[in-house]
């Protein structure tokens, strides 16, 4: 061997050990320094603390598993490996989460709740269950028409009900789910008539998709139909109460948009879809109630607002993260782990304008009391289809 190869060698090894110290070191780099350039993680839990010093026995025996908890939440480009792994698991189908499932064309779905065994009509709804249905929900509809007013019951579709198409051909739909058998249990027993999205969302594909790719809701389109819809059934109590055409919004094009099945498997930013914003053409008139309006305690997130009419009706509508815009469906200091939130499309100020007065409350129990307060003409309650079998809170 020649003194060039031999240094060659001698520097080429060298460089390796180099790096392989340097890459061990970046982990204790990144604790010191936060350079890790990844967006913070949306996950469904709270990471581990480091704890306190021990000052017992009992403490000691403690202290090294509680360390190696808090460790494996805080260790150096945490972040950054857990994107990676998940991109390599998402070139080839498989999703690092139970919670997401990877279908065809770069559609993902929401698979918590049991919404996926629902969709395989591997969960059902007992009797006792679908009784409880009738009964709550014919009481509250009792208690409204009491006070002369009225009440409705919206169920909006699992996106996978709507794009059942593009779900994983291992999972085989159901002809029949949960909402299928609340749906034909009310008919059967019951005059109360629900609003049910599944069809009128699966005829407005034919324009346009209704659900965001990355995210488990609807999107701008999908919040239209059910808006139009909401406001069509009201029409029957009331008839000023005219939704607004597809030609009041302008329809643009927007940038990428990551949703939270996109944040579910760490991927904003990389799994992306384009945006179709819709901007309403002329604001509509109403104004958010400012100074210390009581909070219902069961909510997450409440709104109230005064409309452009003093002579329409009263409202309070009970919804789910379906009825907000991206940008407020994520709450607790997760929006970091969102891309592209801001859309002009709310459907909370798009619905409050057909109200002298409109309550909206992010929650799952009825709260009779706050119904009383608003002195509401109309109750509205809307729940995603996945949230049926968990019964009437």
């Amino acid at each position: 061997m020649t003194d060039e190869a031999s240094v060659s060698r001698r520097i080429a090894s060298r460089l390796l050990v180099g790096t392989f110290i340097l890459v061990l070191c970046l982990p204790t780099v990144d604790r010191l320094f936060n350079i890790d350039p990844s967006m913070r993680l949306a996950e469904s839990r709270s990471l581990n603390k480091a704890p306190e010093w021990p000052s017992t026995r009992q403490q000691v025996a403690a202290f090294a598993q509680q360390y190696e908890r808090y460790w494996n939440d805080s260790f150096g480009f945490r972040r950054l490996l857990i994107r990676c792994n998940s991109w390599a698991q998402y070139q080839f189908g498989v999703s690092s989460t139970p919670l997401a499932v990877i279908g065809k064309k770069g559609w993902l779905y929401y698979a918590g709740d049991s919404s996926m065994e629902a969709y395989q009509g591997l969960t059902s709804l007992s009797t006792s269950v679908l009784e409880a249905w009738r009964i709550q929900l014919e009481a509250r509809e009792n208690l409204m028409l009491s006070r002369g007013g009225h009440f409705l019951f919206v169920v909006a579709p699992n996106k996978q009900t709507t794009y059942s198409d593009e779900v994983p051909d291992r999972y085989v739909r159901s002809p029949s789910t949960p909402t299928d058998q609340l749906v034909e249990y009310l008919a059967l027993h019951s005059k109360l008539k629900i609003l049910d999205l599944r069809q009128p969302l699966n005829a407005a594909k034919a324009k346009g998709e209704v659900f965001w790719r990355t995210d488990s809701h609807w999107n701008d389109r999908g919040m239209y139909v059910g808006y139009v819809e909401v406001l069509n059934r009201l029409r029957q109590w009331y008839p000023r109460l005219v939704p607004l055409r597809e030609a009041d919004f302008g329809q643009v094009a927007g940038g990428d948009f990551s949703g939270d099945l996109s944040a579910l498997l760490g991927l904003v930013g990389i799994v992306i879809e384009k945006r179709v914003d819709w901007n309403l053409k002329r604001p509509r008139q109403v104004r958010g109630v400012v100074g210390d309006v009581p909070k219902p305690s069961a909510s997450k997130l409440y709104s109230d607002w005064d409309g452009p009419d003093p002579t329409l009706p009263r409202a309070v509508i009970f919804h789910d993260s379906y009825w907000l815009p991206p940008a407020l469906r994520n709450i607790g200091g997760r929006t970091d782990a969102y891309a592209n939130l801001d859309s002009p499309f709310d459907p909370v100020q798009l619905l409050a304008g057909h109200f002298s007065h409109a309550f909206f409350t992010w929650q799952f129990d009825f709260d009779r009391a706050l119904v009383e307060r608003e002195r509401a003409d109309i109750v509205i309650e809307e729940v995603v289809e996945r949230s049926l079998a968990a019964g009437p809170r």
